[in-house]
C-alpha cells in the first residue's frame, strides 16, 4: 500500500494514547478554542479517536516509545517528500507496519460482518457474493490497509447496519432483542468515534429500523 501523508498525522496523534494510558493524565486531552491549524487540539477534534488510540497501543506493543513518533504535525505539507524523510516526519517501514495493523485487522473483521449482512438479507448465496465484492474492492483494500480511520469506520459502521438488519429480520426473544439493541448502541458509538462521517452509517441503521416500523 503506498504511503500517504495523513498516515504520519494519525501516527503522531497516537501520542494521546500515551497521555491517557501511560501518563494517566486524560485531563490534558481536553480542548477548547481557538483551534490553530495543525495544533494538537485542532488535530484532535478533526479526527476520530478509535484509530489513534489503537495505533498507540500497537506502537507500544511493537516496542516503540512516544519519542519514536513523528514530530508535529506528523506530516509537514509545506516540505517536499525528501525533506519530510530527512526530518523524520515519515515513519520507517517497520513503524508503518505496526501502525497499519489496527486498521488492517478491523478491515479483516468487517468481512464476516458483510457476509452476515448478506446472509440476513438474502441467504448464503448473497452472502458469498457480497463478501467477495467487498473483499476484492481495490478502494476498500487501499484505504483499509493504511494507518488511517478507514478500517475502524467500515468495521463498526457495518456492524451497526448488521444489528439493525437483525432486529428487523425476524421475531426474536426479548433477551435477544436487548442484546441486539446493545450491540447497535455500542457499534454506533464506536462508528462515530472512528470518524465523523460515520454518522452516515448510524443514520442508515436507524432509518432502517424506522422504515421497518412504518412498513
Amino acid at each position: 500500500v503506498p504511503f500517504r501523508g495523513d498516515e504520519a498525522m494519525q501516527i503522531y496523534m497516537s501520542s494521546d494514547y500515551f497521555t491517557a494510558f501511560v501518563d494517566r493524565a486524560p485531563e490534558r486531552l481536553l480542548t477548547q478554542p481557538p483551534y490553530d491549524i495543525d495544533t494538537d487540539p485542532h488535530l484532535r477534534i478533526l479526527n476520530g479517536s478509535v484509530n489513534r488510540y489503537l495505533i498507540g497501543w500497537f506502537w507500544q506493543f511493537a516496542g516503540y516509545e512516544r519519542d519514536d513518533l513523528p514530530p508535529r504535525p506528523g506530516w509537514d505539507w509545506g516540505l517536499s517528500y525528501d525533506d519530510n524523510v530527512a526530518t523524520a516526519h515519515r515513519p520507517s517501514q517497520d513503524q508503518l507496519l505496526a501502525a497499519r495493523l489496527p486498521s488492517a485487522l478491523l478491515l479483516a473483521l468487517s468481512i464476516p460482518i458483510v457476509f452476515a449482512l448478506g446472509h440476513t438479507l438474502d441467504g448464503r448465496g448473497a452472502a458469498y457474493i457480497a463478501a467477495a465484492l467487498y473483499t476484492l474492492n481495490p478502494i476498500v483494500l487501499l484505504n483499509g490497509g493504511r494507518a488511517m480511520q478507514g478500517g475502524a469506520l467500515l468495521c463498526f459502521g457495518l456492524l451497526a447496519i448488521l444489528a439493525a438488519a437483525r432486529l428487523t429480520a425476524a421475531p426474536r426473544s426479548p433477551s435477544a432483542r436487548w442484546l441486539l439493541w446493545a450491540l447497535l448502541a455500542l457499534a454506533s458509538g464506536l462508528t462515530l468515534a472512528s470518524k465523523h462521517s460515520g454518522a452516515i452509517f448510524v443514520i442508515g441503521a436507524f432509518a432502517w429500523l424506522l422504515a421497518a416500523a412504518l412498513i
